[in-house]
């Protein structure tokens, strides 16, 4: 395998024992009843990030009418709670949606989420994923009455809001909002900045804020996104999926979107994956090197250039994902040889196995009486069908 350590690129052996990286080297003489895998012709990464995502709104196709000027206009035309769909999909228990969205980021390749709304016990039992815990929020300031009473003072604490979600002088206003009621901080973390421009990027990078680029869902619903390629110097950006409402199935969807757009660069959007969160979030640091915490990806090679292989990558090209030192989700081969116990399914044309059992998710799901015809209008509910 070959990955990236230090900014060089390795090759070579990795050993993982529990939750860590004990050793890499090139070769590794295997010891005494240790288990060998080849890897030939693969890369290697750093299990990913995934910044912002409701993971209780997986379930939904893209909602709305597009183009809008700005969110409250998305909200007031999608928010019809007795109508279809958001009539039976609220109906399904809120476990379900959850472990769904879940589902989606495993397959993304991503081992933490940071999810935008309330914590909810299911997330830390059993999970495929993990959830980031400590962290404030608010949706934003439009549908917030006491929004300064929401942000956390504990410069450690994360501080997640939407804001300038649109293209108008409304959204814009938003980040002087902001800075006028005190809660535009180093801590404080910005959904989306579409709006942005001089002024208000001047505005963040003085108050040490961060922003999470959601590109897939800004084109939904404005036909634009964010100068990200204009305050990408002065601010810390990492990558979002945003919700199947307004984004796409999976990150890897998400990263081809921001590649696309050409304001950030192949090794840019790697970070906005993987560096650019740890900061933003206080998450543990991660690099494939000894006494670092085994959450890995291992993908073929697609390209000889190792990000953008990343960002080239199908839900089902996935080899295997490492979470905290315990396998959740691999090629079929892989798990035959290693002989894991768990569950098959298919996602996409591909067998894959999980460590959580999708068709018994699937009947969960169906079992609250909504229709699967509903339910197949949501791009990442086919991909596992």
């Amino acid at each position: 395998m070959k990955w990236i350590a230090d900014e060089k690129l390795c090759g070579g052996d990795v050993r993982v024992d529990g939750q860590k990286i004990t050793e890499t080297g090139n070769p590794l003489a295997p010891k005494k009843n240790e288990k060998v895998i080849q890897f030939n012709n693969h890369y290697l990464y750093c299990g990913l990030t995934n910044s912002h995502d409701h993971l209780e709104m997986n379930l939904y196709p893209h909602m709305g009418t597009p183009p809008y000027h700005n969110y409250t206009e998305w909200a007031r035309d999608i928010y019809k709670p007795d109508e279809s769909p958001v009539r039976e999909i609220e109906r399904i228990p809120i476990k379900h949606r959850l472990l769904f969205g879940g589902i989606k980021n495993l397959i993304s390749g991503v081992t933490t989420v940071v999810h935008h709304n309330p914590w909810h016990y299911s997330l830390g039992i059993h999970f495929p994923v993990r959830v980031l815990k400590k962290y404030e929020w608010a949706h934003s300031v439009a549908f917030e009455k006491k929004l300064k009473q929401k942000f956390s003072f504990r410069r450690n604490t994360p501080f997640i809001i939407h804001a300038a979600e649109g293209i108008d002088a409304f959204a814009r206003n938003e980040i002087d909002q902001l800075k006028r009621i005190g809660v535009l901080r180093s801590n404080t973390v910005l959904i989306h900045a579409v709006a942005v421009d001089k002024d208000e990027i001047d505005l963040i990078s003085e108050a040490m804020s961060s922003v999470v680029w959601c590109p897939s869902s800004n084109y939904f619903m404005f036909n634009r996104t964010a100068y990200i390629s204009k305050f990408k110097e002065k601010i810390q950006v990492a990558l979002g999926t945003d919700s199947s409402m307004t984004g796409q199935p999976t990150l890897f969807h998400e990263m081809r979107t921001a590649q696309k757009s050409d304001e950030a660069t192949a090794k840019e959007i790697f970070e906005m994956v993987t560096t650019a969160p740890q900061k933003i979030f206080n998450l543990p640091q991660q690099q494939i090197l000894p006494g670092f915490p085994a959450d890995l990806l291992i993908v073929p090679t697609k390209s000889m250039d190792y990000y953008e292989n990343l960002i080239l990558q199908e839900s089902e090209d996935i080899i295997c994902i490492i979470n905290n030192g315990e396998i959740q989700y691999s090629d079929q081969s892989l798990a035959n040889e290693l002989s894991l116990k768990g569950f098959m399914h298919k996602v996409g044309t591909t067998e894959k196995w999980f460590g959580c059992d999708i068709d018994q998710l699937k009947m969960n799901v169906l079992s609250t009486g909504i229709e699967e015809k509903l339910l197949e209008d949501n791009e990442l509910w086919r991909l596992l069908s």
